[in-house]
Protein backbone atom coordinates (compact mmCIF):
# COMPACT_ATOMS: atom_id res chain seq x y z
CA UNK A 1 0.00 0.00 0.00
CA UNK A 2 2.67 2.35 0.41
CA UNK A 3 4.35 2.03 -2.38
CA UNK A 4 1.65 2.56 -4.89
CA UNK A 5 1.23 5.92 -2.49
CA UNK A 6 4.85 6.96 -3.33
CA UNK A 7 4.23 5.79 -7.07
CA UNK A 8 1.74 7.99 -7.34
CA UNK A 9 2.73 10.98 -5.73
CA UNK A 10 5.84 10.41 -7.73
CA UNK A 11 3.91 10.01 -11.28
CA UNK A 12 1.99 13.70 -9.96
CA UNK A 13 5.30 15.11 -9.38
CA UNK A 14 6.94 14.19 -12.37
CA UNK A 15 3.27 15.33 -14.37
CA UNK A 16 3.04 18.61 -12.85
CA UNK A 17 6.37 19.42 -12.69
CA UNK A 18 6.94 20.30 -16.37
CA UNK A 19 3.81 22.80 -15.54
CA UNK A 20 4.86 24.72 -13.27
CA UNK A 21 5.79 28.45 -14.59
CA UNK A 22 4.31 27.96 -17.32
CA UNK A 23 2.17 31.14 -18.75
CA UNK A 24 -0.03 31.48 -21.80
CA UNK A 25 2.17 32.89 -24.73
CA UNK A 26 1.73 36.26 -25.51
CA UNK A 27 3.47 37.74 -28.73
CA UNK A 28 4.34 41.25 -29.03
CA UNK A 29 5.97 42.80 -32.31
CA UNK A 30 8.41 45.70 -31.70
CA UNK A 31 7.79 48.16 -34.08
CA UNK A 32 9.16 51.41 -34.89
CA UNK A 33 7.92 55.39 -35.30
CA UNK A 34 9.08 57.57 -37.78
CA UNK A 35 8.12 60.80 -36.39
CA UNK A 36 7.61 62.09 -32.66
CA UNK A 37 4.55 60.35 -31.10
CA UNK A 38 2.58 60.74 -28.20
CA UNK A 39 1.46 57.90 -26.32
CA UNK A 40 -1.86 57.84 -24.47
CA UNK A 41 -3.58 56.64 -21.80
CA UNK A 42 -7.05 55.76 -23.67
CA UNK A 43 -7.50 56.44 -27.69
CA UNK A 44 -8.29 59.99 -27.70
CA UNK A 45 -7.50 60.83 -23.35
CA UNK A 46 -4.34 62.16 -21.56
CA UNK A 47 -0.49 61.77 -23.15
CA UNK A 48 1.65 59.67 -21.11
CA UNK A 49 4.68 60.03 -22.90
CA UNK A 50 6.45 60.67 -25.97
CA UNK A 51 8.13 58.30 -28.37
CA UNK A 52 11.06 60.51 -30.20
CA UNK A 53 10.98 59.93 -33.99
CA UNK A 54 12.97 56.15 -34.85
CA UNK A 55 11.64 54.94 -31.39
CA UNK A 56 10.43 51.76 -29.88
CA UNK A 57 6.56 50.89 -29.51
CA UNK A 58 5.71 47.18 -28.78
CA UNK A 59 2.74 46.27 -30.43
CA UNK A 60 0.16 44.18 -28.28
CA UNK A 61 -3.14 44.47 -30.97
CA UNK A 62 -4.27 46.75 -33.13
CA UNK A 63 -7.44 48.46 -32.69
CA UNK A 64 -9.24 49.76 -36.30
CA UNK A 65 -11.71 52.07 -34.97
CA UNK A 66 -9.68 55.51 -35.58
CA UNK A 67 -6.55 53.69 -36.03
CA UNK A 68 -5.61 52.93 -32.39
CA UNK A 69 -2.66 50.99 -31.51
CA UNK A 70 -1.91 49.70 -28.17
CA UNK A 71 0.95 48.24 -27.11
CA UNK A 72 4.36 50.65 -24.62
CA UNK A 73 7.11 52.45 -25.13
CA UNK A 74 10.33 50.16 -24.39
CA UNK A 75 10.62 50.29 -20.89
CA UNK A 76 7.52 52.03 -20.18
CA UNK A 77 3.48 52.19 -19.38
CA UNK A 78 0.96 50.42 -21.52
CA UNK A 79 -0.90 52.62 -23.95
CA UNK A 80 -2.18 53.84 -27.27
CA UNK A 81 -0.94 55.30 -30.05
CA UNK A 82 -2.87 56.63 -33.30
CA UNK A 83 -1.41 55.27 -36.17
CA UNK A 84 -4.12 56.32 -39.02
CA UNK A 85 -1.21 58.05 -40.81
CA UNK A 86 1.74 55.44 -41.28
CA UNK A 87 3.77 56.56 -38.29
CA UNK A 88 4.26 53.28 -36.93
CA UNK A 89 6.56 50.63 -38.93
CA UNK A 90 6.51 46.84 -38.01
Amino acid sequence: MMKRIVLALTLATAVAAPLIGVTPAHAQVLCHVNRDTWVYSAPGRTALYLIPSGGGFYLDYYWNAGGWAAGHGVGQVDGFLQNNDGRMNC
